[in-house]
């Protein structure tokens, strides 16, 4: 089970009010995404330089596996090299995403969750940013060397990906997916936080719980009152004088 110790939001106590609220709050981020403070929380230099040094590595470990499997780049571009033109944003997500469930296999692993969702969010903030600007291709766009770049007009990531699968139509669509899902994560990263700090004594009581849970033999009044010492067997000496035979060297014996 992911979550054996049910530390996730999916176990938070919810009422009808709080639902509302969650799902309000979600929108506003979703439509407001593009607002200094929104986009300032989202994406900022924090956050940034982790997502990206992750995107580039995961570029450059997968570039050579799939050419040894045959990928195969220019028009004739097949499904091994789009895996590794994916791996770039895959591997930025899955990092958090990884992290998160193992957090959750931890006993007090839910003080975790609310950083690795915030850094979730970010995660698919950017790569909505990222797909939505398939077409346009507005963004300067940084090579995996991490030191050359590409101005605007340069086709990124999500051009080919998406050409590929002929979707590129849908490039706006699917970034407006990844936007609700980032802002998803944003709200309930604010909410487990506080949900946590407002439930902190009810969590230590359930660990105390847990512990009281391991069972322990109750014990009779006779073996309280045995004696310890009812079960030690006797030395020969005590039951078979025969055993021991003591021979006396008489005192003008010759030696």
């Amino acid at each position: 089970m992911f979550d054996p110790y049910k530390q996730s939001f999916l176990f938070f106590k919810y009422t009808w009010l709080t639902v509302v609220f969650i799902c309000a709050a979600v929108w506003l981020v979703y439509v407001f995404r593009d607002s200094g403070f929104i986009n300032g929380v989202l994406y900022n230099p924090i956050v940034y330089l982790p997502n990206f040094l992750i995107h580039e590595f995961s570029h450059r470990f997968a570039g050579p596996v799939m050419m040894i499997l045959g990928a195969q780049y220019g028009d004739a571009m097949n499904f091994q090299a789009v895996l590794v033109i994916i791996a770039g944003n895959a591997g930025e997500t899955l990092v958090p995403v990884f992290l998160f469930f193992c957090a959750l296999r931890l006993k007090g692993g839910r003080m975790l969750m609310p950083p690795l969702l915030y850094w979730i969010s970010t995660t698919w903030y950017d790569v909505a940013r990222y797909v939505s600007d398939a077409r346009a291709m507005t963004f300067h766009l940084a090579s995996s060397d991490m030191v050359s770049d590409s101005k605007p007009g340069t086709k990124g990531d999500w051009w080919y990906i998406l050409d590929y699968f002929d979707a590129l139509e849908y490039d706006i669509l699917i970034g407006h997916v990844f936007y609700f899902i980032a802002a998803f994560c944003l709200v309930m990263a604010i909410f487990s936080a506080w949900y946590i700090f407002t439930h902190l004594e009810e969590f230590a009581l359930e660990g105390k719980k847990n512990i009281n849970k391991t069972p322990v033999k109750m014990q009779t009044y006779e073996e309280l009152t045995k004696d310890p010492f009812s079960n030690i067997v006797p030395p020969p000496s005590q039951t078979d004088n025969s055993m021991h035979v003591i021979k006396i060297k008489p005192k003008n014996e010759d030696l």
